[in-house]
């Protein structure tokens, strides 16, 4: 893993000097995640020259390739968090998945309201779990719990063009809606006091 994104890396920087057709340096560094709390930083640099008496009179490059590998323990903890958050978010949106289902078979008139609000109840509950999780595991990265936010609200205001006729479903989709206009709300007004000071 590390030494084919080391050679990945490497090769992009050498590719990005393009085609030689004069005398010159480049040089370039770059460092990317490899995951585990790996990273590596590599450095390239090119020289070409020009001789009469050398390779009659081709141009010649030489290149000079550095690269470290480390591993930080909190660059592991944020990639750690960082796949944690994706993992929740996947399980929201199987919620979501399960929750629009839930809606469609009441209204095909495929199940009973009581089937209906036993579903709705659940889900809504283990929706409310796993928001929590990302919101705690995000709570310092605000621009990120803003996004996330955003993307729920657009789903729960879709849920109300689709669903709000009905009287039985407003409750799984207002409180939602009221919820995560005062947390977006909230958030970027401390995110608007922080960057004042």
């Amino acid at each position: 893993m590390v030494a084919s994104n080391c050679f990945n890396l490497l090769s992009s920087i050498v590719n990005s000097f393009g085609s030689v057709d004069k005398i010159q340096t480049n040089s370039s560094y770059q460092d990317i995640p490899v995951g585990q709390g790996l990273r590596i930083f590599a450095f390239v640099a090119t020289r070409s020259t020009q001789s009469k008496s050398f390779f009659r009179n081709q141009i010649v490059n030489s290149y000079i390739f550095n690269y470290k590998v480390t591993y930080s323990l909190d660059e592991f903890k944020m990639q750690a968090e960082q796949s944690l958050v994706a993992q929740y978010e996947r399980t929201l949106d199987a919620l979501n998945l399960a929750s629009q289902r839930n809606f469609d078979r009441y209204k095909n008139e495929n199940s009973t309201i009581e089937q209906y609000l036993n579903t709705a109840d659940m889900l809504a509950a283990k929706t409310k779990e796993v928001k929590r999780e990302i919101e705690e595991i995000n709570k310092d990265n605000l621009p990120h719990l803003i996004e996330f936010w955003n993307k729920q609200l657009i789903w729960h205001k879709r849920q109300q063009v689709d669903y709000g006729f009905r009287n039985e479903f407003m409750k799984y989709i207002e409180g939602p809606i009221k919820e995560l206009n005062h947390s977006i709300s909230e958030s970027q007004s401390k995110s608007r006091k922080s960057n004042a000071a």
